[in-house]
This record gives structure tokens, C-alpha cells and sequence, in this order.
């Protein structure tokens, strides 16, 4: 009985430390709501959004956060998977009863229609007023860059066992309201989590990019080349051979 006291109160503690988080944000900051980020391919904020932020998020992010079993099914890959955010909902585990799926660009088709489901997505960049310091202050994924940038990893060979690499482990995926108490608690586990930081100047692309407000565009259209070795890809994945089969089923699990 003690225990379980101990628990309730434990989780209204948990609940009210959260709501406290989310009026201080919501007054600082003004109400949550989705955001439209997309920005025509010829202009110079989609220019600096293909050049240089999307290869650093490619060569330092997308490693981890880039497949259907990604950490807190965070995808970086793809402007729609950066908005869509992160959910807390383990993606592989032992079930006994079926889950609603989540697979980008099919089981919802909007920002909003993530935010809207039975277990919602929750945003990596910031929702509320569009100021250069709200913009910051707002978003998990720099909050988690700059967390790594002051809490480097230990000067050692090996990694001491706080880190742990293990399938099963329990994975953290804190939302803005409660990164405060994620930062105090476990400061090593900045982003790349185990990984040594960004280099500056990778941070400083993405701090910049972040402190504008997080503006993507999507990739210029194919050229006619590129688009006929599409065509020969998509031929070979919907072959009805194993090999075809396997290959298909095989991009698709680690694509969405």
C-alpha cells in the first residue's frame, strides 16, 4: 500500500511539475500550434536549407534518426519527418495486441493529423511565438545539440556504463515542457547521444537555421536521368521474385 501511495504521489508530482512547464512556456511564449516551414525551392532560405543544413543533419543525425525503428521514431531525414517530431511510443517490443501504425506520409498526412493522434507526436522545434530566442528556447533539437556542447563526452577510452547501447533499454524522449529536469538529470545524454558533439561549425549551421525559425524546403525535381533510374528501381522493387520481394519489403520497413 505504501508503495503505491508512494507512486500516485510520485505521478501528481510528475503531472503538476509539467503543467507548471507548460504555462511558463505558454506565457513566455504564447500558445503551441503547428507551424508551416516550407519555403519555395528559389529562395535563399531553401538554398541554405538544402546546402548546408540537410547535409549536416544527413552526416551527423540521420545515422539514427532516419529509419522506421528510429530513437523516439524521430526521423531527420525528410522535412515532413523533422515537423512530425518524436512520440514516446516504443516502436519495437514485445506485444501481445496490435498497435496503431505510424508510418510517415501514409497513417497521417499533416503535422496537425500527428499532433491529433490517440498518441500524439510531439514537436523537436518550436511551436510557439517565432522569435529568434522563442525559436531556441523552444526547440528539443537544439536544446539536446547545445546540451552536448556543454556536457562533452568523458575524456576516456571506453565509456563508462551509464551509457547504455542495449536494445532494451528504456528510451528517454523528452518533449520542451519537461527538458528542464532531462538536463538536469542526465546531462551526458546530450545529442548525438554516446557520439561526440557536432563540430562548431556544424552547430553554429544549425543554431542559425533553429534561431530562423527552422525554414525546409523540399529536394528540386528529378532530372529526366535520375527520374528513368527510378523508374528502373521501382521495376526491380515490385518484381514478384524472393529477391525482389525481400529487397522491397526490406527499403520500405527502413524507409517508413
Amino acid at each position: 500500500m505504501a508503495i503505491r501511495f508512494t507512486f500516485i504521489v510520485f505521478l501528481c508530482f510528475f503531472i503538476l511539475a509539467c503543467s507548471d512547464s507548460t504555462a511558463e512556456l505558454d506565457k513566455n511564449y504564447g500558445p503551441s500550434k503547428v507551424r508551416d516551414r516550407i519555403v519555395a525551392t528559389d529562395t535563399p532560405l531553401a538554398s541554405i536549407f538544402l546546402n548546408d543544413v540537410k547535409p549536416v543533419l544527413e552526416n551527423r543525425c540521420v545515422v539514427c534518426h532516419g529509419c522506421y525503428d528510429a530513437p523516439c521514431q524521430l526521423k531527420l531525414s525528410s522535412p515532413e519527418g523533422i515537423e512530425r517530431g518524436f512520440s514516446p511510443e516504443v516502436v519495437y517490443a514485445t506485444r501481445f495486441s496490435e498497435v496503431e501504425p505510424t508510418r510517415l506520409f501514409i497513417d497521417a498526412k499533416s503535422t496537425q493529423e500527428w499532433r491529433d493522434k490517440k498518441y500524439p507526436f510531439k514537436p523537436v522545434l518550436n511551436e510557439r511565438s517565432q522569435t529568434p530566442i522563442a525559436n531556441l528556447n523552444g526547440s528539443v533539437l537544439y536544446q539536446l545539440l547545445e546540451l552536448k556542447k556543454a556536457h562533452p563526452l568523458p575524456t576516456r577510452d571506453v565509456l563508462p556504463s551509464d551509457f547504455n547501447f542495449s536494445l532494451t533499454r528504456s528510451e528517454t524522449c523528452p518533449s520542451i515542457e519537461n527538458l528542464d529536469s532531462y538536463k538536469k538529470n542526465s546531462p551526458l545524454e546530450g545529442m548525438p547521444y554516446g557520439l561526440p558533439a557536432i563540430d562548431d561549425s556544424e552547430f553554429s549551421v544549425l543554431k542559425e537555421w533553429v534561431r530562423q525559425g527552422s525554414p525546409m524546403a523540399q529536394p528540386e525535381e528529378l532530372s529526366d536521368a535520375l527520374k528513368a533510374r527510378v523508374a528502373q528501381w521501382e521495376q526491380r522493387i515490385n518484381g514478384s521474385d524472393n529477391k525482389s520481394t525481400l529487397i522491397g519489403r526490406y527499403i520500405y520497413e527502413h524507409l517508413f
